[in-house]
């Protein structure tokens, strides 16, 4: 219920800066507000860009070349279908991932630098590095009036 209240957090905040895109191909690399919210796939996205990246719909950067700098602590991407998320060598993400009906697998020598909260199974093989990121265990949300919240992430199943 709290991670729903904070995926919706995002959004509306995404809404309130105009960064609702139809489709990946529309998303900017850096979006306004700080968070992109695609209601659809991910086809045609770049997968690199500085914000906070919301996929509703299947995504398929399934690959190298994802490069993502998050901004004010908000996680870095979150995947809300029931995709397989999987990075290979040479992709970079400073943020949290969240992907709460997803599965993710690391390849290679991917670099992550945050927190991560699978729905699903993660694995992967390959020397990819996990770090806990400047936020540790959590990612901040978007700011409403003049305070930030910070969301911690506290489970592991």
């Amino acid at each position: 219920e709290a991670l729903t209240a904070a995926i919706d957090a995002f959004k509306a905040y995404a809404q309130a800066n105009d960064a609702v895109y139809a489709s990946g191909a529309d998303i900017p690399v850096a979006p306004p507000g700080g968070v992109a919210y695609c209601t659809g796939g991910s086809d045609g996205w770049s997968k690199k860009g500085t914000g906070c990246f919301i996929f509703e719909g299947e995504v398929a950067f399934q690959g190298s070349g994802v490069d993502l700098q998050s901004v004010n602590g908000y996680p870095a991407l979150i995947v809300l279908s029931a995709s397989e998320v999987k990075f290979n060598s040479g992709a970079v993400i400073h943020g949290a991932i969240i992907l709460p009906n997803a599965s993710f697998k690391v390849n290679g020598h991917a670099e992550i630098h945050g927190a991560i909260l699978v729905g699903q199974g993660m694995g992967g093989n390959g020397t990819a590095d996990l770090y806990p990121g400047d936020d540790g265990q959590g990612f901040n949300l978007p700011p409403q009036q003049t305070i930030t919240d910070n969301v911690v992430i506290t489970a592991w199943h």
